[in-house]
């Protein structure tokens, strides 16, 4: 391992804003000033290697988006690899700058998934020492009894803890925290305090709270998110002692009510600040639970102490969030939130679709079902959005019966990603709604494409999914889970299914040992059907091809007597007859059947090699590319039957000097991704233009490197980039930094082959 550069080092901890995501200014900027945090993540909560850096590093940058902090961060981490141990980044060097970093003054630690006692002795110290001497310190998902001790425990939360968050509406609250209890019986005070707990130590502060909820990916989820970073916030300012000095509170009148009762709902508001700020105002505002936000109410240049009350507009059944934010000329006083659910009788209790998805060309149909006394001027509207929520299409029908069906023809500009929303109106307001995901399959073809390794996991997925994008990338390849989540549609992006890791190991007799032979239709025909069955929701979706895996066998067969039967039928087949192999072999066989090996355990006919036999020592090692073609092609067959348009190819694997037959891989196949190599000149020479073929990049972290790998692609005739992967840190550079927005030398190489994603690389594979 070698040491890391200081300005590497101070690269792969920086907390760049350059990527901002939708957020909630709850307290940036802050009346009560920054405050200083030195946060500890560990950045890989997953077993496999493979998943490791998700999107948990990327959190303290939301942290920070919100309020006003002056942080630092360190990672522990889990380098790139099968056997790698985790350890705090860059090792020796990283823990050197984490005790430099724990000698400064913080006002408040936060350890964020990750135990106290990872810390080295040294680190524990410092940093106990410093809370003990007045700064603060919260544990989310962690606890220590060393420090956080019961004896200290504060027999209630403080107000500024236990108000002003609405736990009750968060389906993440209701079913973890609040789990047993009805929607709305539990409070937010009782969900504050099965949440967290504070305690004293010494003239510090310190904090548990629960593990980071992970809110899923469906609508709501940054919904979900956006509170629990206020929360997150509200936790470090009230340990830094830096919680405000305004007292804010808002309440509903109910926390449930039907949409004809509305009009008796209110909103109150109290606040008081002991010493008024000039230009205080109070906002007030609505925020449905799929994140739309209406404004309510402003009262400018209040008064050191106040209340107000305001109503609610006419709102469609669902669950409402109310935030009330302080501010005055200094920045954000304070801020509070509250939640109300809003029901109707008449609703609209299903919308069932024909089929999850379409090829162009087909049709997106259905039926809506509704319950309830029918409303006066009641209709329903079927609309089709894309993942910004932008109407594409609309479809006003007659509410005539209470089973309404409808249907678009899928056209080329619809979304990947298609939200179909049933809402039922009554005198043109929006009375409850519906939604499902429909795929229209796009394979992102015909096109110069971008791919990336793997796609992003964790909590902030989809905006992760998103930077992808910005960044140019519109190809994922996976294999763990199978198929694609629905974020990765959202952003308009193919996939490449990593179906299996074909190799080709011996037991002791000779015989595949993972698999059963090849030839062995018993074994094999199942494995290849389950196989296929697996990746029909990649299939959906829309894949560019599919993968057999990498680093994967070229050749092989084994000593079982399927395989013998296939060898036989092999020679068979290309000499036509016993005497013209005679002739070859200087043998004297009657017939094919009685083809033996020379050596029963001479796998790979070393003997014949031996014995200056050269055909049939050439014949053997010729059966072997063509074994494993005969293996390729029944995958590519199995994922034909489910997908009549399907690639199916590897990359990865395959050197010019490895003696494979490029000319049979590439009959047999609809792609390939070899590893460079001289190779890539007879691809070029011999597959057709169409061919998919690229290498794999992203192993370095020097832009003169990246640019001549790039470049090496372009220059070869592949039809797109690959890069291996999208998160890594230390050993090589993921695509995407831990603030989710390319490293500085990647931003580079984008900056320098722009011209290709724009328009040249599909030009020139077109040429």
């Amino acid at each position: 391992e070698l040491p890391a550069l200081a300005s590497e080092l101070e690269e792969d901890h920086r907390l760049s804003m350059e990527f901002v995501t939708p957020h909630t200014k709850w307290a940036r900027p802050y009346a009560g000033g920054k405050t200083r945090v030195l946060v500890f993540i560990d950045v890989n909560k997953s077993r496999h290697w493979a998943e490791t850096y998700g999107t948990l590093p990327r959190e303290i940058i939301e942290l920070k988006q919100r309020f006003d902090l002056d942080a630092a961060v360190v990672y522990w981490v889990r380098p790139a690899g099968p056997r790698a141990k985790k350890h705090w980044l860059h090792g020796e060097t990283g823990v050197e700058r984490m005790l430099k970093l724990l000698e400064q003054p913080w006002d408040c630690y936060v350890l964020y998934q990750i135990p106290l006692e990872r810390l080295p002795v040294e680190g524990q110290y410092r940093l106990v020492k410093g809370v003990a001497a007045g700064s603060g310190l919260v544990m989310v998902g962690t606890d220590d009894k060393r420090v956080l001790k019961e004896k200290n425990l504060l027999k209630s939360l403080p107000e500024f803890l236990a108000q002003g968050t609405p736990f009750t509406g968060l389906p993440f609250v209701q079913e973890s925290v609040l789990k047993g209890l009805e929607p709305d019986q539990g409070t937010d005070a009782e969900a504050a305090h099965r949440m967290m707990s504070a305690y004293r130590i010494k003239s510090g502060r310190g904090l548990r709270l629960v593990g980071r909820p992970d809110p899923g990916s469906d609508i709501g989820w940054d919904t979900q998110y956006e509170y629990w970073a206020q929360l997150l916030g509200r936790t470090v300012l009230w340990a830094a002692r830096n919680e405000p000095k305004m007292t804010l509170s808002v309440e509903v009148s109910r926390p449930a009510c039907d949409r004809a009762e509305l009009s008796g709902q209110k909103i109150t508001v109290e606040w008081t600040h002991p010493k008024p700020p000039p230009g205080l105002e109070i906002e007030a505002s609505l925020r449905r639970f799929d994140g739309q936000v209406t404004p309510l109410e402003v009262r400018k240049n209040a008064a050191g102490t106040g209340t107000f009350t305001c109503g609610v507009p006419d709102l469609r059944a669902g669950r409402y969030f109310v935030d009330v934010r302080a501010r005055s000329a200094s920045g954000a006083e304070s801020w509070a939130s509250t939640t109300f659910a809003v029901t109707s009788a008449r609703r609209v209790a299903s919308l069932e679709l024909d089929a999850p998805y379409s090829e162009i060309g087909g049709t997106l149909s259905g039926r809506i079902t509704l319950e309830g006394k029918p409303l006066r001027r009641e209709r329903v509207r079927v609309d089709l959005l894309d993942s910004r929520n932008r109407i594409v299409a609309r479809s006003d029908l007659r509410a005539a019966a209470d089973r309404v069906a409808f249907k678009f023809d899928v056209e080329p500009w619809m979304p990947m990603l298609t939200r179909v929303v049933a809402r039922l109106l009554a005198g043109g307001r929006e009375v409850d709604h519906q939604y499902a995901y429909f795929h229209v399959t796009k394979r992102n073809r015909g096109r110069f494409n971008f791919m990336m390794w793997d796609y992003p996991r964790g909590t902030l997925a989809p905006w992760a999914e998103r930077a992808l994008a910005k960044y140019g990338v519109t190809v994922q390849l996976s294999g763990s889970p199978q198929n694609p989540p629905n974020y990765v549609a959202a952003n308009e992006i193919a996939w490449v299914p990593y179906t299996i890791h074909i190799v080709n190991q011996l037991d002791t007799n000779g015989i595949m040992n993972e698999t059963g032979c090849w030839n062995d239709p018993a074994r094999t025909g199942p494995r290849v059907k389950k196989l296929a069955e697996e990746h029909t929701p990649s299939r959906q979706h829309g894949v560019f091809a599919y993968s057999l895996g990498d680093e994967i066998a070229t050749r092989g067969s084994c000593l079982s007597p399927h395989c013998l039967r296939a060898y036989r039928k092999y020679l068979e087949q290309e000499y036509g007859s016993i005497e013209a192999l005679n002739a070859s072999w200087g043998s004297s066989y009657k017939s094919f059947d009685e083809i033996e090996l020379l050596d029963p355990k001479d796998n790979d006919g070393a003997e014949a090699k031996r014995q200056g036999i050269y055909a049939r020592w050439y014949d053997r090692q010729a059966f072997q590319s063509y074994n494993i073609c005969q293996y390729y092609k029944q995958f590519g067959d199995a994922y034909r039957r489910i997908d009549p348009k399907a690639w199916t190819g590897f990359e990865g694997a395959g050197e010019f000097m490895d003696g494979i037959d490029y000319d049979m891989i590439i009959r047999t196949n609809q792609w390939w991704a070899p590893y460079p190599s001289l190779g890539d000149e007879v691809v070029r020479s011999l597959a057709p233009r169409d061919f998919p073929r690229a290498n794999w990049m992203g192993y370095v972290k020097t832009p003169g490197l990246l640019h001549w790998k790039y470049w090496r692609m372009v220059t070869h005739g592949c039809d797109s980039v690959w890069w291996w992967r999208w998160n890594v840190l230390e050993s090589n550079h993921g695509f995407l930094a831990p603030w989710l927005a390319p490293f500085d030398a990647t931003k580079e190489m984008l900056a320098d082959t722009a011209v290709v994603r724009n328009g040249l690389g599909t030009l020139l594979i077109k040429s």
